[in-house]
Parts: C-alpha cells; sequence; structure tokens
C-alpha cells in the first residue's frame, strides 16, 4: 500500500488530534526543512527512521536500447535514504509476513 500525503494528514487528524490545516502546515514544513538542509549540503538524520544524503553519481558508460552501441551518463546527484534499524526491522516484518502467506 502506498501512503500519499492527504493520507499522511488524515492519519495525524485521526491519531494526534490535529486540525487539518494544522496537520497539512506541519507536514509541509517538515518536508521544506529536509529539502532545504539537502540542498545546502547538510545531512539529515531522523532518529529510528534513517538519514538522508545527497551523493554524486560518478559517470558510467551503459548499453543502448540498439544493440551493441553504448552510452554514457553523466555524473549527477541524487538523495540516498540509509534506514536506521528501526526502519530495517519493520521492513523485516514483511519477510515474516511473506514467509507465512506462502505456506
Amino acid at each position: 500500500m502506498r501512503v500519499n500525503k492527504d493520507e499522511l494528514i488524515a492519519q495525524l487528524r485521526e491519531r494526534f488530534h490535529y486540525t487539518k490545516d494544522s496537520a497539512t502546515a506541519m507536514l509541509e514544513d517538515f518536508t521544506t526543512l529536509i529539502l532545504e538542509n539537502l540542498e545546502v549540503g547538510n545531512v539529515v538524520s531522523i532518529k529510528n527512521l534513517g538519514q538522508f544524503k545527497v551523493i554524486e553519481r560518478k559517470a558510467r558508460v551503459c548499453p543502448s536500447f540498439t544493440p551493441g552501441e553504448m552510452y554514457e551518463v553523466p555524473s549527477h546527484y541524487i538523495v540516498r535514504f540509509y534506514p536506521y534499524k528501526q526502519a530495517k526491522l519493520a521492513a523485516k516484518k514483511w519477510e515474516v509476513i511473506d514467509k507465512e502467506g506462502q505456506d
């Protein structure tokens, strides 16, 4: 299941009794802070979740869709997320659920 911004706002309202406007403002402010920090090169660490970091992907050569041809992908920057232990454990729960469903 994919959870979008509106669903996160609804969860904030339901679980923590935010108003719709305050939940929307809080989520937008939080996102803005993360993006602003990434833009200036800061690493953003959130306890029990993980770390957001801008890294450089080096230039590389990849095969083209045309057989026998190669093309160069220039170096560029991306945002990388490194999950902390709690986030990894949340993902591990899905392994257990998946194995139980296959039996």
